[in-house]
């Protein structure tokens, strides 16, 4: 996806050329091929990007949620449990931040840094 021009119907803040659809009205934090940030983020939402340098995420919070999903899988309600239940577990926490501003969480970042953290184990990372 380019961020050449802003135009897109889909407010992704680039050239759209459809890939921007899952967004929907979501203004993308950055560029999911190159990683590189959205520079027309702040801009066309009012708040700076979550992932910048300059955003310093509440700490505590996160630590706090770091905690929950270490108590939650401790305490799993399963007699027999499999790995599916494991991401459904942390699914259900982690879900319930990706709106939060003090974040900047959302399922597209959640789910690339775990396929990312996949990739170094298994040998797929490129």
């Amino acid at each position: 996806m380019s961020f050449g021009t802003k135009g897109c119907e889909y407010n992704c803040g680039g050239e759209c050329d459809g890939r921007c659809l899952p967004f929907k009205n979501k203004i993308p934090t950055h560029d999911p091929q190159t990683g590189k940030l959205n520079p027309y983020y702040e801009e066309l939402t009012g708040e700076p990007n979550p992932l910048s340098i300059n955003h310093k995420p509440n700490i505590s919070k996160f630590k706090n949620v770091c905690s929950e999903i270490s108590d939650r899988l401790n305490n799993l309600p399963y007699d027999n449990a499999d790995i599916s239940d494991v991401g459904n577990e942390i699914g259900i926490i982690i879900a319930k931040y990706f709106d939060d501003k003090d974040f900047g969480w959302d399922k597209e970042g959640f789910i690339s840094g775990l396929n990312h953290g996949i990739s170094l184990t298994d040998g797929t990372h490129g």
